[in-house]
């Protein structure tokens, strides 16, 4: 039977197109991906499963525009549906035990790597994440938008994540980021 292994499609683009730690990604339970007005989000928080890095890395990030077009909503629903609780099932070891970013590094992201011979030694999908914060930079989003979107700490906590236009403003910024998986079919 053929068997599908998601974190290896959608992994790398979630950190492509949200810049999330990859912990934050691998970790992520069914019930921290939802739509609110009709718009899927990220809930990054501290689960039973995993913990954030610092207090600031709670927070809820949009879906790009790609993710949505690469049909990452139909396999949550696909999963929700099978009775799952993970996004990605496949990374939870069989102890139960583990870190789930771990375990993404050494199954998958180690084979991904050795077939990118671009891809300098050392760089990981750490790298993503540096790169969304200096395209977001380069393109003048406004610090505190692009703290949210690193969970790094803000000046001030009203300036940013509290306000009710504030996930309007982080949709817009996802927008600065470049589609690099046009060229994709849909999952």
């Amino acid at each position: 039977s053929l068997r599908i292994h998601c974190a290896w499609y959608f992994v790398p683009m979630i950190s492509w197109y949200t810049g999330a730690r990859r912990e934050e990604i691998c970790g992520l339970k069914l019930s921290d991906v939802r739509q609110v007005d009709g718009l899927w989000q990220f809930d990054f928080q501290p689960t039973d499963i995993r913990r954030l890095k610092t207090v600031t890395s709670k927070r809820s990030l949009p879906f790009a525009d790609e993710l949505v077009r690469l049909h990452l909503p139909e396999y949550i629903v696909a999963l929700r549906e099978a009775g799952q609780i993970m996004l990605f099932p496949e990374l939870v070891a069989e102890s139960g035990k583990g870190n789930m970013g771990d375990a993404y590094y050494k199954m998958i992201w180690t084979k991904i790597a050795s077939a990118l011979p671009w891809l300098k030694k050392g760089q990981a999908n750490h790298s993503f994440r540096r790169t969304v914060i200096d395209v977001m930079k380069e393109a003048g989003v406004s610090a505190e938008l692009r703290a949210d979107f690193a969970g790094h700490k803000l000046s001030s906590e009203t300036e940013g994540r509290y306000s009710n236009a504030h996930m309007a403003l982080l949709r817009e910024a996802t927008k600065v980021v470049p589609d690099v998986t046009k060229h994709l079919d849909p999952f």
